[in-house]
């Protein structure tokens, strides 16, 4: 399974999730990108976990549900199966065995080499390139990746097993998301989400923007223009709200049960 930290969850969110009404406006014939069950189901939770792990970390190893026969990344997946591939250094990399230490990638360091958009770029576009900026080097965003097979059961470890997690709580992704967007929107010191029609809406395109405007700064949409808006640290409070109280009131969320 894939698993992050707050910041690299965030960037996950931002980078493949948010931007759906924008670069999806068309659904599945949009493209590939545009069918992907963990960013498009409509009964998404969100994980806390204390995941506990042999630091021998390995390369990352990209895990995703099929759809129709593949990952999404060019490996065959059966649909409906969560399938992980490990590969070697760079894009899209050598698939190689995985072996059973945690993968764990640097956010920031892999996604830096996006670089700039250019002349005629998609606002999106700009916001997916610049994303990166937003992290920090002491702060970057980690993704990881663990194997069933490597699971270490709670009580009976089994040698050579390398992780095991504990679960704190478990959201609706749609309450986890409302908070956030309302942390965000309550930031805008441009009137520019007032300027949407229909309230709190995340499929709205203009509603999208002005996220990315608040969060990124107006600037970002456009090649050679600056990263500003909300410092990272805010972004990660409002992250964590959800899960710090079960109040609504309060941006928390209810826990879900769970098997």
């Amino acid at each position: 399974m894939n698993t992050a930290d707050a910041v690299g969850d965030i960037f996950f969110d931002l980078h493949n999730v948010f931007l759906m009404p924008l670069q999806c406006p068309d659904g599945a014939a949009s493209g590939h990108h545009c069918t992907n069950p963990e960013a498009i189901s409509h009964d998404l939770v969100v994980n806390k976990l204390i995941l506990t792990v042999d630091s021998r970390f390995s390369n990352y190893a990209k895990c995703n549900i099929g759809v129709n026969g593949t990952d999404g990344h060019g490996n065959v997946c059966p649909t409906n199966t969560y399938c992980c591939v490990c590969s070697s250094g760079g894009w899209p990399g050598k698939p190689v065995p995985c072996n059973k230490t945690i993968g764990r990638e640097n956010v920031k360091e892999y996604f830096s080499r996006d670089g700039d958009c250019t002349a005629g770029s998609a606002d999106y576009d700009c916001w997916r390139g610049k994303l990166a900026n937003k992290l920090t080097n002491s702060t970057p965003g980690w993704w990881y990746s663990s194997y069933k097979e490597d699971y270490c059961p709670p009580g009976a470890p089994v040698p050579g097993c390398t992780w095991t997690a504990l679960v704190e709580k478990v959201v609706n992704k749609t309450c986890a998301d409302k908070t956030f967007w309302s942390t965000v929107e309550a930031q805008d010191k441009t009137n520019c989400f007032s300027g949407c029609s229909g309230g709190f809406n995340t499929t709205d395109p203009c509603y999208v923007r002005c996220l990315y405007k608040t969060i990124l700064g107006p600037d970002a949409a456009t090649p050679g223009g600056q990263v500003s808006g909300m410092p990272l640290e805010g972004l990660v409070s409002a992250w964590d709200a959800a899960f710090a109280t079960s109040d609504p009131s309060k941006g928390g969320c209810p826990p879900i049960a769970y098997k």
